[in-house]
């Protein structure tokens, strides 16, 4: 029986087997390259979406924080106007008001007693004056006391001078303090002085210094 070679053939198909492995190697390599090529496409298309997007968003932000500038500058506008609306009410609500507080500082003074300075903090009278006698300046402290728009005459201090710039002889300058109450209390009180310039009850002639 004769002996067959088969080294050709197997020889092929090792060659054939190479080629394949090869081939497939590069559809391989090329269908890689290709996935790659399209994922870079893709994100590079998104990203170029997203940068449109950001865009978008960032002229939006700019648009809303003018915007809101505004907003605010119109804010502050209306504040500074409500502010003086409201001062310009409280003054017109006060001017009736300090109309009658100046009348009862009038109706309340004694006669033979002026004030030489009268300041107000807050609600607080601080008053200079000078008067005739200590009477005069006791008849204007019980005139202060009985008016309802001021309460709590307080005398800090009462000296005497002597050929004083007023009234001569044995003036007074007194330094008092009283609290404007704000109308508040027995309407009666708001009564202004008898002539001679105090509320006398009980006396049948003028006070005398």
């Amino acid at each position: 029986m004769n002996a067959i070679n088969l080294l050709p053939w197997r020889e092929w198909r090792r060659e054939r087997a190479r080629r394949t492995f090869f081939v497939n190697l590069g559809l391989s390599g090329v269908l890689a390259i290709a996935v790659i090529l399209s994922w870079g496409w893709h994100l590079d298309g998104a990203s170029r979406h997203m940068d449109h997007r950001n865009d978008y968003l960032r002229e939006r932000i700019l648009e809303l924080d003018r915007r809101l500038a505004e907003i605010e500058e119109l804010r502050e506008m209306t504040d500074r106007v409500l502010s003086r609306l409201e001062v310009a009410q409280a003054l017109q609500g006060n001017r009736q008001e300090m109309a009658r507080v100046f009348d009862a500082l009038a109706q309340t003074m004694a006669d033979g007693a002026h004030y030489t300075s009268l300041s107000l903090n807050g609600n607080l009278f601080t008053a200079n004056g000078a008067a005739a006698s200590n009477e005069r300046v006791s008849t204007l402290m019980r005139n202060i006391q009985d008016s309802r728009w001021f309460a709590e005459p307080n005398l800090r201090s009462i000296s005497e001078i002597r050929d004083g710039p007023h009234y001569g002889g044995r003036a007074s300058e007194f330094e008092l303090t009283f609290r404007r109450t704000h109308g508040e209390g027995d309407p009666d009180r708001s009564q202004p002085p008898l002539a001679g310039g105090s509320r006398r009850e009980g006396h049948g002639g003028p006070e005398h210094a």
